[in-house]
């Protein structure tokens, strides 16, 4: 199965590293990209990834399939309006780390007050402050700074027709737009792919090749040769409501992430910091890699996935009241059993 031409939505870590891969399994496929990001646009083309790119998003209005990698407030609006200008047989899908409130917003037996509800939850953001609530440059690969114009935007049709003009990418009025009976399909999706630098200049094939990439269920058949595409570009793809998507992701990704910036914080707060500095190798580097992750996606995620990382958080603390009371009391042997247990865990986590 392959989707002729395809569109993406940011030219970022993801978004790029998708191009990539598409290029490489699919190199007949007309691949076009939207970003606000002029040179991620010109080097995109120059590598041979992209067939053309802009800034526009109209000029996806061709596409079979169209892949949403904007930062996570943006997700809603951007995948509205791209149903507005692509035929009804098209797919939409998303790569966003947390699933509930975005599905359901898009959701078309959602009521209209569920989606306010969900879109307001998700927070549109502002593109030029850089601010809470504002696009987070270079979060999930929109870059507003390096490598990216500032102050520079996506645009959408200003309405149906498109004949109000443009608008920026992230304005929370932008897509204000009557829904069709009939409209692109979205299904939500997300694969477990990244690391902490982000850009273009970041994206890689290899970091995707056998990655997990979760995938809303949906009855319409298009689902399934969705599905299909996936594997053929070899991904491991898992079936997963938005719900429990967005509690495993807290155990297996969101709470790791916060786990590593309290592991670095505890280290750069402590009067031995110049000491302990000298003496961090691997183990450090290892555990605390991910604490270099874009700031405002970790804001993001804790924010819109708040009720699962905090109970993460509330797990974690129960755990540490158990390590502390063994350690009080001195009890060589228990505190062996603990981490020989999840020793043994962990192992089976990563079998050889």
């Amino acid at each position: 199965m392959s989707f002729p031409r395809v569109g993406i939505v940011g030219l970022g870590l993801i978004g790029g590293s998708l191009a990539k891969l598409i290029r490489e399994v699919f190199p007949d496929t007309h691949i076009v990209g939207v970003s606000r990001s002029q040179s991620a646009c010109t080097q995109a083309i120059a590598d041979g990834v992209l067939s053309s790119a802009g800034t526009d998003i109209r000029i996806l209005a061709k596409m079979s399939l169209v892949f949403v990698a904007t930062p996570i407030g943006m997700i809603v609006d951007t995948v509205k309006c791209l149903q507005e200008i692509l035929a009804p047989t098209a797919i939409v899908t998303d790569v966003a780390s947390v699933k509930r409130d975005i599905v359901e917003a898009l959701s078309a037996s959602a009521s209209p007050r569920q989606k306010e509800k969900r879109s307001k939850g998700l927070r549109p953001l502002d593109p030029v402050s850089g601010k809470a609530g504002s696009i987070p440059g270079g979060a999930n690969g929109i870059p507003g700074g390096a490598g990216g114009i500032s102050g520079s935007a996506v645009s959408f049709p200003g309405g149906a027709g498109g004949g109000q003009g443009a608008q920026p990418l992230g304005a929370s009025t932008l897509c204000d737009l009557a829904e069709p009976n009939h409209k692109a399909l979205f299904i939500g999706g997300h694969p477990m792919a990244g690391k902490e630098t982000t850009g273009y200049a970041a994206s890689e094939v290899q970091m995707l090749i056998g990655a997990t990439y979760v995938l809303m269920p949906s009855l319409d058949p298009r689902r399934q040769s969705f599905e299909t595409y996936l594997k053929n570009l070899k991904f491991r793809v898992v079936t997963m409501s938005p719900e429990d998507h967005d509690e495993a992701v807290a155990l297996a990704s969101h709470g790791p992430y916060v786990m590593a910036c309290l592991t670095a914080g505890t280290l750069l707060k402590s009067p031995y910091v110049d000491a302990g500095k000298q003496l961090i190798s691997s183990g450090f580097r290892d555990t605390t890699r991910v604490a270099c992750s874009p700031a405002q996606w970790g804001a993001a995620v804790c924010l819109d996935n708040a009720d699962a990382v905090l109970a993460f958080l509330q797990s974690v603390s129960a755990d540490m009241g158990t390590l502390s009371a063994l350690i009080t009391s001195g009890d060589a042997a228990a505190l062996t059993r603990y981490f020989e247990t999840i020793a043994v865990q962990r192992r089976g986590l990563f079998p050889v």
